[in-house]
């Protein structure tokens, strides 16, 4: 006998959790965002706020940079790091477009190096358009973005590509976790080996 009735399950909307680490108390707001098939991100993730970690899972009709698009009318112009397994030449098109047009002021990339394999026309695009980029074993799909007035990371499981499988990550919009990412990518970028990798092959 079903201890519930699926009809009894709610969609989760938003839940507020309070951490205690040591002697500091801290207060983080977080949301859980369901997108179905029918909803456009801008219904999905609506307006986010300084503090807020919003969980997402969605099938809609929307892709990482879309997301990335949306986050942008709300941030204004801003700086962009970006970390991905697989990139369209459609979504480089549109990345090229927006540091064109002044709301993407500096873009950083780091490219998984089957990119030149698998998608050749979107790397030329991107190898020709943006300054700084490197390609390495990568299978992180992360994006930061930051200007004065935010610090958004964005770590999930969707590539810069047309997917209209599930896909779910996190949007945290904390100064923390952005430095974080942001360290990583631009180390990785400068080839400063920030994971040891280099040493890790001189030793073998």
């Amino acid at each position: 006998m079903s201890l519930f009735k699926i009809e009894d399950l709610k969609e989760p909307e938003e839940v507020e959790t309070k951490t205690k680490s040591k002697a500091q108390k801290t207060q983080e707001k977080i949301i859980c965002r369901l997108g179905k098939a029918s909803k456009k991100v801008s219904e999905v993730i609506g307006n986010v706020k300084m503090g807020e970690s919003i969980h997402y899972a969605s099938i809609g009709d929307w892709s990482m940079h879309d997301l990335l698009f949306h986050l942008l009318k709300q941030t204004g112009p801003a700086k962009v790091y970006i970390s991905t397994w697989s990139v369209s030449e459609n979504a480089v098109r549109m990345l090229i477009d927006k540091m064109n047009n002044g709301e993407i002021t500096k873009m950083s990339a780091v490219f998984d190096w089957r990119v030149k394999m698998r998608r050749p026309e979107a790397f030329e695009l991107a190898k020709f358009n943006i300054s700084d980029i490197r390609l390495t074993t990568c299978h992180a799909k992360v994006t930061v973005i930051e200007n004065d007035e935010w610090n958004i990371s964005i770590v999930g499981s969707a590539n810069y590509t047309n997917n209209p499988r599930i896909e779910s990550g996190v949007i945290s919009c904390d100064k923390t976790a952005s430095d974080f990412h942001k360290f990583w990518i631009t180390e990785e970028i400068k080839v400063s080996d920030p994971f040891d990798t280099i040493k890790k092959r001189k030793k073998l």
